[in-house]
């Protein structure tokens, strides 16, 4: 009698194991094609960090991350904000991104954990920014957030924290949010209403523009080096991909008298 052959879960877990060997290889390639800097948007050539804190790490090296926000970083950078003031920071990717753009102006970076924390540090010491220049602390409540911003004219804030945007945006309560330009990463499907909320707090004093997230295309990825055509599209896909639904959007608020 012949063998049935491998039943469902040895099948299962091969598939697993092929899939993660697969996205091993394609960071580790990327990394030593890209000698661990990025490769392109407004950050090109930030030395990067071994991975990344809660988010996806390829697509920054390939210079794509969040790719519907390039044009805003452009945008803040001719701003020339007297504070920038990154809200959950992760490894540091904006933080120091922006500190390496603006070498003038100060960046305070509120990272909860400690692993990211860090990373903030070990990326800034890779790009030669300073610690006097770029200063890195732990959870931001209202009471912090207020105080990075005091006695600001200019200020610009970055928000990225998980759906607390509305407990820390509130303008009647940090009134130096009334003339900060604002990015901030919306988190509805966990704070209800939340995009609502916002705009409906800021709609007096900022202009709102909004941008959703889109497909990555894995052309691109593939052209980064040639044995990455051999990985299986599964991982091309992975390689592009931020892990985020498609109708995830940004806001970026931009005070109305400096129009």
């Amino acid at each position: 009698m012949g063998s049935a052959g491998p039943g469902p879960r040895p099948r299962l877990a091969k598939r697993i194991r092929t899939a993660i060997s697969a996205k091993t290889y394609l960071k580790r390639t990327l990394q030593r094609v890209t000698d661990s800097t990025v490769r392109a948007g407004p950050f090109a050539g930030m030395k990067y960090v071994e991975t990344s804190c809660g988010s996806a790490y390829v697509p920054k090296l390939l210079g794509i991350y969040e790719l519907e926000l390039h044009g805003w970083f452009e945008d803040l950078a001719r701003r020339k904000p007297d504070v920038f003031v990154d809200v959950g920071a992760a490894e540091g990717y904006y933080a120091v991104g922006f500190a390496m753009r603006n070498a003038d102006v100060p960046v305070i970076a509120f990272e909860t954990t400690e692993e990211g924390q860090a990373y903030i540090r070990e990326m800034a010491s890779k790009n030669g920014v300073g610690a006097t220049q770029l200063s890195v602390h732990g959870h931001c409540g209202p009471v912090d957030l207020e105080r990075a911003l005091e006695g600001r004219l200019r200020p610009a804030v970055l928000c990225d924290v998980e759906g607390g945007e509305v407990d820390l945006l509130d303008p009647e309560k940090i009134h130096a949010l009334q003339r900060a330009t604002i990015l901030c990463e919306m988190h509805d499907r966990i704070a209800p209403e939340a995009t609502r909320i916002i705009i409906e707090r800021f709609s007096r004093t900022h202009s709102i523009d909004v941008r959703v997230a889109e497909p990555r295309p894995i052309a691109g990825l593939a052209k980064e080096h040639w044995s990455f055509r051999f990985v299986g599209m599964r991982a091309l896909r992975w390689g592009v991909s931020e892990w985020r639904q498609y109708n995830m959007h940004w806001l970026y608020l931009t005070p109305r008298d400096e129009r």
